[in-house]
């Protein structure tokens, strides 16, 4: 049995939006944009002769003023309070809630935990290369079978079961190729996700089976002018459906997928010359998905398979042997859910949660599990937390800027202080969106934290380093603000300015 695991190489996934810009708008005069243009906020100036001073006057201002806001900062080692408006009322934290979702994993299944997907065979070889008997893949939830960590090549894990079946012996499985899918439930879409954005892929769906994290890569060339646009999948496969209209020339793609059905749509055109058009476009029934691409690498790869594809909670019989397996460590996960804020990664670990300590792959037994944790062992309020789903994409998440800080305090002190901290982006960081951030000296590299925002929710929770060298937590959550978002951008990273200065 040959174990590999995956390789720590972030490649981005780029979708590039490419936007006309027309020729009437090219002569506007710079009265008419001026007319146009939204009125500069003003920003909140800090007033006081203290840190906590000057915090609290930023906390007290315009800005914190026009939302609701939920906002602290506390010394991390003292647990001393600097500064704080309702620390204690549960808002809509977006993608902060990752925060609690992998500090849990790390904690509840330590940073040498695995997530395994195994390829069993099942009869005996002949000397042709039949198996006379069945081959059956086992998943648990990874979701890292794709191009991200393959240079963009999403069966790569798939080639190399491919190959390992082959040095078995295998060149033709004359039984079934079954795929148990037990681990996790079949709820694959969140109850409370927003319904007309489930072809993107930030809501990708959640099984113990994920194949180019439940997406398919469509990619757009142009060719002559007047002539078809070339359509290509990654992964390829034959259980999508391609309905394509779209012409080189003018114009741009549009490409979805219709609701519902896995059947892709391209329309529209693409000028002759341009490069490459690339989506990700999240698919329906992922199990399903996934076992007819494997179905479809093994082929390419030599391995002929005369029985069905089955799909199946489980299959108990006691003669499998196992041929390959594909590990991925839990810091891979976490890394990317953090400093990528990737959703499908965070809904796959949540499940994983309840699947290890729950012994139910769903969503409730998940974010229970992490609830149970988050109030039991750091006691944090059970009125100032609520999880609905593992990556924030549901309105109904609930934290206190209190229950943040409370997470915060218990990690940096944990022994796997060093898995949490060095998952999150950091100013500066040229691997994530806080990057652009508080870049310049001295304020580079001083600030550890994850990011949040769905529409009319900001949030920013983390580490900041004062010049004294203290460190603190902090968690700024803002709802429902009725100033423009960069003006909250603006404020949170004016009080971690004054934090790095005075702090």
């Amino acid at each position: 049995m040959t174990v590999r695991s995956t390789r720590l190489v972030v490649v981005a996934l780029l979708l590039i939006l490419l936007t006309p810009i027309a020729g009437a708008a090219k002569r506007r005069s710079r009265r008419s944009r001026a007319r146009r243009a939204a009125p500069a906020v003003p920003a909140d100036a800090a007033s006081g002769a203290t840190l906590a001073e000057r915090i609290n006057s930023l906390m007290n201002g315009r800005v914190a003023n026009s939302s609701s806001a939920s906002l602290q900062v506390v010394e991390v080692d003292s647990g001393t309070v600097v500064a704080e408006r309702n620390p204690h009322t549960p808002l809509a934290p977006a993608s902060n809630m990752k925060l609690f979702t992998t500090a849990a994993a790390i904690d509840l299944l330590h940073p040498d935990f695995q997530v395994t997907t195994t390829v069993f065979m099942r009869g005996a070889v002949d000397n042709a290369g039949t198996l006379t008997g069945d081959v059956k893949v086992v998943g648990h939830g990874d979701p890292t079978i794709g191009g991200r960590f393959h240079d963009g090549h999403a069966t790569a894990v798939i080639d190399e079961w491919a190959t390992d079946l082959k040095r078995a012996g295998v060149k033709t499985i004359k039984g079934n190729l079954i795929f148990e899918y037990g681990y996790m439930d079949i709820e694959y879409i969140h109850p409370t996700w927003p319904v007309d954005q489930l072809v993107n892929w930030y809501e990708a769906p959640v099984s113990a089976f994920s194949m180019q994290e439940n997406c398919v890569q469509v990619r757009v060339t142009p060719s002559r002018p007047g002539k078809a646009c070339v359509v290509q999948f990654e992964p390829p496969t034959s259980y999508l459906e391609l309905q394509s209209t779209c012409i080189t020339g003018r114009g741009l793609p549009f490409i979805t997928r219709y609701r519902n059905t896995n059947t892709i749509m391209v329309r529209g055109g693409t000028p002759s010359r341009t490069g490459v058009t690339e989506v990700f476009v999240a698919i329906e029934s992922p199990v399903q998905y996934f076992a007819s691409v494997t179905h479809d690498t093994f082929v390419r790869n030599g391995i002929n398979v005369q029985g069905q594809i089955i799909v199946t909670p489980h299959d108990e019989r006691p003669d499998w042997k196992a041929v390959s397996q594909h590990t991925t460590p839990l810091n891979v996960v976490v890394y990317v859910i953090n400093k990528k804020s990737q959703n499908h990664y965070a809904e796959e670990l949540v499940k994983i949660i309840g699947a290890e300590k729950k012994q139910a792959g769903t969503w409730p037994a998940g974010t229970g599990a992490v609830t149970e944790w988050l109030t039991g062992k750091l006691d944090v309020p059970s009125n100032e937390f609520h999880q609905a789903d593992g990556s924030g994409m549901s309105r109904e998440n609930r934290a206190s800027a209190n229950a943040f800080i409370h997470l915060l305090r218990y990690m940096w002190k944990s022994p796997y202080r060093e898995d949490f901290v060095s998952s999150l982006p950091y100013s500066g960081d040229p691997d994530a969106k806080f990057g652009h951030r508080l870049r310049g000296a001295p304020y580079a590299r001083q600030v550890y934290a994850k990011t949040g925002y769905i529409v009319g929710v900001v949030g920013l929770s983390g580490y900041v380093r004062g010049a004294s060298g203290k460190i603190y937590a902090f968690s700024f959550v803002f709802n429902g603000y009725h100033v423009g978002v960069y003006a909250v951008y603006q404020l949170q990273d004016t009080m971690l300015k004054e934090i790095i200065t005075h702090g």
